[in-house]
């Protein structure tokens, strides 16, 4: 359920932008996590990120609540994400996925654990299509390599 934060009219502020929509709106399914407003859904994940990584959001530079909450949910989305399923993301998810992660880090959020887990994670998925490749180009040659 979405909330109005101000009484002013909702139809001058409509827009296709998340960030702005987000400016205007909040989810009244909110929970509060280490002082960061964040999505009900999000929570859990919030939490086991300060229980493993207490000390991550010491430096965050972005003092304004609304934009706080944006890049909380955000990386708590993307752990939920990779928690979930890591080794079934493709190669360019990964990367799209650290190029926000390396976006969050410029917040001053120390995030080294989870860009290094996604760069050893894109490394093995480079690898593993090498070796595909490799088995591919081999079979070729072996196919070649029978006289007719």
């Amino acid at each position: 359920m979405v909330a109005l934060v101000d009484s002013f009219d909702i139809e001058e502020f409509q827009t296709d932008s998340p960030v702005e929509r987000s400016l205007i709106t909040f989810d009244v399914t909110a929970a509060v996590i280490k002082g960061y407003e964040v999505d009900q859904r999000n929570a859990d994940a919030l939490n086991k990120i300060f229980q493993n990584h207490a000390h991550f959001a010491d430096q965050f530079q972005l003092k304004d609540r609304v934009f706080q909450s944006d890049i909380m949910n955000a990386l708590a989305a993307i752990y939920l994400k990779l928690e979930s399923n890591l080794d079934k993301l493709e190669l360019t998810e990964i990367d799209d996925i650290l190029v926000r992660v390396k976006d969050m880090e410029v917040t001053g959020l120390e995030l080294s654990w989870l860009r290094e887990t996604l760069e050893n994670q894109a490394e093995i998925k480079r690898v593993e299509e090498d070796i595909q490749e490799s088995y591919l180009k081999l079979a070729k040659l072996k196919k070649k390599q029978r006289l007719e």
